[in-house]
């Protein structure tokens, strides 16, 4: 293994040189109440310097729990819509539309397509099939609108596209079915030849679709500050209003509706039609909401992490993390983690107390392009330079 230096020692050996000048300098003088010997400052020194020396491994390898064990298709860069159907196969791809299908015991890659543009959403593996959108290809009839595209899960075949109307589409499952939204509408798809076979009209321009409960209820928002609830069932949609964009929204456990918005207002209420029960205020715009047991995990894009009570809306902690904040945390064990986007940093924060108890500094000139996935007990981490895999370091 490469050993390293991490940039920050220098800046703190520079700090203890500044620290230890304070102390030395004024030894005997009166302004000072006790004197420290020149020759035991410099042993001092000089072994904080070395210890700050010290080569240590080379950033990106080894954390405190975890262990970097493999590095999939090094140097090509991996779209952060990653995901697994659970069966040894994990699919991938890079941002020009090339689609990787990868049997992470054996290390080999099954199968490779080419989709003709921009992957734009992340995958949804369901049943034999695999489910994303792309952007049409200068090459294809479909140029000029997104593409849902459903290919074989076992050989990469392209099975059928449909073209999608707007700039914006979000495509989401609940149970069987397929869902798509186009500017004004919500359409159902069929799996198994993408056909419509239902819609649901609605006010308000694109949707932005935040979460899918599994009774087939969808939570999701609009640009006219507006709240929106499509019921599991034949039900009447629900409209909430806003004073600003929502930008979050989830339903708890035990029913309690929280979200959030683009200048940071939080607030949470119990049923649809009545007062909400309690209102925060972040620092910046609400990036997610995460629920972990009897609280609610709060990212922003004032680079800050709360936790809120679901029940009373009272404060946990709130933690500075030092990086943009854009996508929601990965939750292992008791652990939430981040990789920040665009950064070399990915941190482990300890849920319960916001203590940060481990990270992963890339090596030089590499950077995260998304969240991670945790397949089999390890940890995906798509990157500039291919697919780093980190799995938990058991008691040694």
């Amino acid at each position: 293994m490469n050993q390293g230096f991490e940039a920050i020692n220098f800046r703190r050996v520079f700090n203890i040189f500044t620290f230890m000048r304070f102390f030395i300098k004024p030894v005997g003088s009166e302004k000072f109440p006790f004197k420290i010997p020149f020759s035991k400052c410099l042993i001092l020194l000089l072994g904080l310097t070395i210890w700050q020396l010290v080569p240590r491994p080379a950033t990106g390898q080894t954390t405190k729990q975890f262990r970097l064990e493999e590095v999939f298709q090094e140097g090509t860069p991996v779209f952060r819509g990653i995901a697994s159907d659970n069966e040894n196969r994990l699919y991938f791809s890079n941002q020009k539309g090339s689609v990787k299908c990868l049997d992470y015991e054996t290390k080999t890659i099954l199968w490779k397509t080419e989709v003709g543009g921009e992957i734009i959403s992340p995958f949804f593996p369901f049943e034999d099939r695999l489910f994303f959108l792309s952007k049409g290809s200068s090459e294809t009839a479909e140029k000029d609108g997104n593409l849902l595209n459903s290919i074989s899960r076992k050989t990469g075949v392209t099975l059928w596209r449909k073209k999608l109307l707007g700039e914006r589409n979000v495509i989401f499952p609940v149970l069987k079915n397929l869902f798509a939204t186009d500017p004004g509408s919500i359409s159902g798809i069929s799996t198994d030849d993408g056909q419509t076979i239902g819609k649901i009209e609605y006010e308000g321009g694109d949707l932005l679709v935040f979460e899918v409960k599994e009774s087939g209820a969808v939570l999701a928002g609009n640009k006219r500050k507006e709240l929106l609830i499509f019921p599991g069932d034949d039900g009447q949609l629900v409209r909430r209003p806003l004073k600003q964009n929502p930008t979050a929204f989830i339903q708890a456990g035990d029913g309690t509706y929280i979200w959030g918005d683009q200048s940071g207002n939080i607030g949470a209420f119990e049923k649809p039609e009545k007062p909400g029960v309690w209102r925060a205020k972040a620092g910046g715009e609400i990036s997610s909401l995460t629920e972990v047991g009897e609280n609610v995990l709060i990212t922003s894009l004032d680079n800050f992490a709360y936790l809120y009570s679901i029940k009373s809306g009272s404060l946990r902690w709130k933690k500075r993390l030092g990086e943009r904040i854009v996508d929601p945390p990965l939750l292992v064990g008791k652990l939430a983690v981040f990789a920040f986007t665009n950064s070399e940093l990915a941190l482990f924060l300890e849920v319960e107390k916001g203590k940060m108890v481990d990270r992963i500094l890339l090596p030089e000139g590499l950077f995260f392009t998304g969240p991670p996935a945790r397949i089999e007990g390890a940890l995906f981490f798509p990157t500039s330079s291919g697919l780093r895999v980190y799995r938990e370091v058991s008691g040694e």
